[in-house]
């Protein structure tokens, strides 16, 4: 029986493209940077790789803060100060809070028979101040975020941490939802418990996780 459901965040509760997407148009207004298709596009494809990266130990999240938006100028010659740019763009990234349809429906729904937590490879801070932002900061009694606990999904040690914080449950009772199967759906099955994948696309993709959805509400089948 689960008595606790550890939850990602970008993708799967708040809408990520969307706050990513905003704060970069805030940007490049003020860099006088001309927003279009291809630079957003650019920058979903460097940014997953460059996550991704981290995700394997490859790379620190202060390298990609140093790297990321120097590569998307690069590719889209554009001669601006990207490390300047980068700090604006997570600046305005923090104020962005857009929700995943039904989010925090479902969070109410969950809250009464469950333990909800935060399971996120995001920033500290930026990641407190958009659930608080987002309104529902409220549902989760803890707040399991790589930069805090020095160590990132998809690892044992991030899992680790998260169960010794909750009192060493049984693995048959904890259950992990998010978009990343890198992230969350591999690092939740090594770790031995189950996995939930939101396909918030619709993709079909065939996925090693214990359940799949592709809309939140889906989850009322599953707990």
């Amino acid at each position: 029986m689960k008595k606790i459901i550890l939850f990602d965040v970008d993708n799967t509760l708040m809408d990520f493209d969307e706050c990513s997407c905003l704060a970069i148009k805030q940007a490049c207004a003020d860099f006088e940077i001309c927003f279009d298709n291809k630079l957003f596009k650019t920058y979903q494809k460097i940014n997953d790789i460059l996550w991704h990266k981290i995700e394997l130990g490859e790379l620190t999240r202060p390298q990609l803060y140093e790297i990321r938006w120097k590569m998307i100028f690069e590719q889209n010659a554009i001669d601006k100060n990207a490390i300047e740019f980068e700090k604006l763009f997570l600046a305005n990234l923090a104020k962005q809070s857009a929700l995943i349809d039904g989010a925090k429906e479902i969070l109410q729904y969950l809250t009464p028979k469950y333990t909800l937590c935060v399971a996120s490879n995001a920033p500290f801070e930026q990641q407190l101040q958009r659930l608080q932002n987002a309104g529902i900061k409220q549902f989760f009694s803890h707040f399991f975020i790589s930069e805090k606990i020095g160590h990132q999904k998809p690892t044992k040690e991030f899992f680790d941490f998260c169960f010794k914080s909750l009192g060493n449950p049984q693995k048959s009772e904890v259950m992990i939802i998010g978009d990343s199967v890198s992230a969350d759906i591999t690092g939740g099955k090594n770790f031995g418990i189950d996995t939930c994948w939101f396909d918030k696309f619709g993709t079909g993709k065939k996925v090693d996780a214990t359940f799949c959805i592709t809309k939140l509400e889906q989850l009322k089948k599953i707990l």
